[in-house]
């Protein structure tokens, strides 16, 4: 029976070799009993080919054997077809029932599957939506609270508006906090829903989608970041050598974008008005480093942050084959804090 269930072929040969072993020794033995298992089983697990030419097997060994013995041949004969018929229909049974329960579990793993890829899909979306929010709406916001915050302290300008201005210009700049706030615990929630399982989910190849600045150039670029510095009140140096960024293809440019957005919130919210600010690019070693540093005011307050600034920014940094290094600054230049992008050139990556 355990080499039947087996190996279920095998015992099928071993019953067909069987066969004329019991019509040259005179006796039927245990070949009802084991004839019945092995077909049974054969029946129910085999190929349909296979299931057929063991059935005529028995059949035709079935009127062999009922031959052989003259005395009783019709007896032997309807014992051996009952038997027969009685195997095949158990297989049958048996077989029907294997097939059922094994389309079962196919349509419930299948289920899972797509519920998973659904899930799955969900959640790379949610993360998606919070890096573009925080990559885009708060940088934005942050950008307009810290220059609304900055007409505070022009006195010349303060002296020239009226009642009313003043009113609207504070109405704007309370809006625009609470929805900085609301903002961030908004991107908290996106990012930490179901932590227990994102860490197993990879983060998103490409969660943002191109801005117009692609075409743009470093220094551009680098421009463009000055002057969200200049308008809250920042003095902003800049460093950049003629040739950075050459070599830079779109998708380098794209990532030389984030890494200053990133820079220039970070700045402006841990800064305060009025802070230093330097921007230096320069291409050494077959590659372009791009670098902020910027003082710390000792009025500001601890900023809330999301975590998901320089968190995202290092992982789409290593995704780029780009090295992203943040800290305290060492250097003797006055500055508090240094981000650095270092970005590989020549690598043929002028496709985003």
């Amino acid at each position: 029976m355990a080499l039947s269930c087996w190996f279920p072929r095998a015992s099928a040969v071993l019953l067909w070799l069987s066969i004329p072993v019991t019509l040259t020794v005179y006796t039927v033995g245990l070949l009802p009993i084991v004839g019945v298992v092995v077909c049974t089983v054969v029946t129910a697990t085999t190929a349909v080919t296979f299931l057929c030419v063991n059935a005529g097997v028995m059949l035709v060994a079935v009127i062999a054997i009922a031959f052989r013995w003259p005395t009783i041949p019709e007896a032997l004969f309807w014992a051996g077809i009952v038997l027969l018929a009685v195997s095949i229909a158990l297989g049958l049974v048996i077989r029907a029932v294997l097939r059922g329960s094994a389309e079962r579990q196919h349509q419930e793993e299948t289920i899972r599957q797509v519920r998973e890829q659904a899930e799955r899909a969900r959640r790379e979306e949610r993360l998606r939506l919070a890096h573009e929010m925080h990559d885009y709406v708060a940088h934005e916001l942050t950008v307009s609270v810290a220059a609304l915050a900055a007409t505070q302290f022009d006195i010349t300008a303060v002296e020239r508006r009226s009642d009313a201005d003043r009113e609207i210009l504070e109405a704007v700049e309370r809006s625009n906090r609470r929805a900085l706030e609301e903002l961030r615990h908004a991107l908290r929630v996106l990012d930490t829903e179901d932590d227990t399982v994102e860490d197993e989910l990879p983060v998103p190849s490409s969660p943002f989608p191109p801005g117009p600045t692609n075409t743009a150039s470093l220094p551009d670029l680098i421009e463009g970041a000055a002057r969200d510095l200049r308008v809250v009140g920042d003095r902003v140096t800049l460093s950049v050598n003629g040739g950075a960024g050459l070599a830079l293809g779109t998708a380098d440019l794209e990532m030389a974008r984030r890494f200053l957005t990133e820079g220039v919130t970070n700045a402006v919210k841990h800064g305060g008005l009025g802070a230093a600010v330097l921007i230096r690019a320069d291409s050494v070693d077959k590659a372009v480093t791009i670098a902020i540093a910027n003082t710390i005011g000792a009025s500001v307050p601890p900023a809330e942050s999301t975590g998901l600034g320089l968190r995202g920014l290092r992982e789409e940094a290593e995704r780029h084959g780009c090295e992203l290094a943040s800290g305290r600054s060492s250097d003797d230049a006055g500055y508090d804090w240094t981000i650095e992008l270092r970005i590989p050139t020549g690598r043929g990556n002028s496709v985003a």
